[in-house]
């Protein structure tokens, strides 16, 4: 059960990180243009 939660967590955090960079990334490279 523990083991599920460990796994479950390395495979969430990555895409979570992910989608957090580039979204800031994109968010700043839009306010830049402006």
């Amino acid at each position: 059960m523990i083991k599920r939660v460990v796994f479950a967590r390395e495979l969430v955090f990555p895409i979570v990180m992910h989608v957090y960079l580039t979204g800031g990334f994109t968010a700043n490279t839009t306010l830049a243009h402006y």
